[in-house]
């Protein structure tokens, strides 16, 4: 099993989370996204949108993070993936929230926040960042009420939901998000962060400018 990847990447954390808890050590081929190695003519003919993680298993090639969370999870039967319908439902429907609305605005305030110390030459996109933190305020606040009485997204034990949104999470601080007050929130993504798996798969934070 082979995983193309970038270690900073939160889609990056939410793949070797997975195969943490399952014990799968892939071999790895690092791609350094800030040198633009996505585009390389090699690499688009396994993913043609440049874009990772990509897992391959023998012939079979699987992108988008989540959908390959999904596919570990059901090929090991792990108990991240509830055995009952409404159970993977849920989790289908956080999966699906975390892409189109909490993920994707997290998303676009870091990478306006983060890419100038990275990237050289790189220009704010002001309209971007505006973006994203709106979508921060608006959607944010939906976790955060969620997980107020809730140990994990689904209840007491933690599955593929928390993963993909607690990976969402993971440059909050560099990128200096206005956060600190969803408190239940953050109470739960350090919960989040205290299982070992997920811990080993963070990567280790460079320093900003």
């Amino acid at each position: 099993m082979k995983l193309y990847h970038f270690p900073f990447s939160p889609n990056t954390v939410k793949v070797m989370a997975v195969m943490n808890k399952l014990g799968i050590k892939p071999e790895e081929v690092v791609l350094d996204l800030t040198k633009g190695e996505t585009h390389n003519p090699d690499y688009k003919a396994v993913n043609p949108n440049a874009l990772i993680p990509t897992l391959v298993d023998g012939d079979f090639v699987l992108w988008e993070s989540n959908a390959i969370m999904l596919y570990l999870a059901e090929k090991h039967d792990s108990d991240l993936l509830p055995k009952d319908l409404q159970g993977r439902a849920e989790v289908n429907k956080w999966l699906s929230w975390q892409l189109a609305h909490f993920g994707r605005g997290i998303g676009m305030a870091v990478f306006e926040r983060v890419a100038p110390n990275f990237i050289e030459g790189y220009q704010v996109d002001e309209g971007a960042l505006k973006k994203g933190l709106e979508m921060i305020e608006r959607f944010v606040p939906v976790l955060d009420a969620h997980v107020a009485d809730r140990k994990f997204v689904l209840g007491d034990k933690p599955s593929l939901a928390d993963i993909a949104l607690a990976a969402s999470l993971i440059h909050w601080r560099m990128a200096k998000l206005p956060l600190e007050g969803y408190t239940k929130m953050l109470a739960w993504y350090d919960r989040v962060c205290q299982l070992d798996y997920f811990k080993d798969a963070l990567p280790q934070m460079p320093a900003m400018a």
